[in-house]
């Protein structure tokens, strides 16, 4: 595992609770990456055929140790080098199959998924938490696709950044599945790019992922605590 650098916020030499949990979180993902890296996250898709429903489109995260201004040196990346996540192997699996996943996503270069057939990335992404939002729209094959009522089945998807995983509640007595990955919007079409905001309701501070008028809340989003907080004390 790489290093892990942690701006820890303390009161008369005691750590706070926020920074122990961060430390905790921030080894957990460095984990996850195998070391230093940037995670470059892109899906790909075109917009332009719609109706296509042989193409076979995939969303991939790349690793990329020239973390620095220079990326001279930087090895060309394939889809071999990459962990295949579309299964969702570490979370639909137990035993040796875990321990294989979780072994072939340290040692890869990133990861991929594989999208349904005909599904394509419809528009930009952003990370949240943790958790990166895109989304997809796939060709209805239920529909006659001559008719101008056939937007096709719009998803919006919600993974773990550094290994794709499902990252929304499950509910009790529920298990794990692909479907966990993203949630189909009502309507379809091609939804507009995730876009972050954060507001203010009576005091409350909230952060959410807007994608038109569907709305998503990151679990998990620490607000405010990069805020540097002052004290005085007086001493004889």
């Amino acid at each position: 595992m790489g290093n892990v650098l942690i701006f820890a916020e303390h009161q008369d030499g005691k750590l706070k609770k926020t920074s122990l949990e961060l430390a905790s979180k921030a080894a957990e993902l460095a984990g996850k990456i195998g070391g230093e890296a940037d995670a470059v996250l892109i899906g790909s898709g075109d917009r332009e055929h719609p109706f296509d429903t042989t193409v076979t489109n995939r969303f991939y995260m790349f690793k990329d140790r020239k973390t620095g201004l220079s990326g001279a040196g930087q090895a060309t990346i394939s889809e071999a080098d990459l962990f295949d996540a579309t299964s969702d192997a570490l979370q639909t699996t137990t035993g040796a199959s875990l321990s294989a996943a979780q072994s072939a996503l340290l040692m890869g270069k990133g990861w991929m998924v594989t999208l349904a057939a005909g599904e394509k990335v419809v528009g930009g992404v952003v990370t949240v938490a943790g958790i990166t939002y895109f989304n997809t729209n796939q060709p209805d094959f239920a529909v006659d696709p001559n008719s101008c009522t056939n937007l096709g089945v719009a998803r919006a998807y919600a993974v773990g950044f550094a290994d794709a995983t499902a990252t929304a509640p499950i509910p009790t007595g529920q298990s794990v599945t692909l479907a966990s990955r993203y949630t189909i919007v009502p309507g379809g079409g091609f939804l507009p790019s995730p876009v972050t905001v954060v507001l203010d309701f009576n005091g409350k501070i909230v952060q959410g992922v807007i994608s038109g008028t569907y709305v998503q809340t990151p679990p998990g989003a620490q607000l405010n605590w990069r805020y540097r907080s002052f004290w005085q004390k007086r001493h004889d």
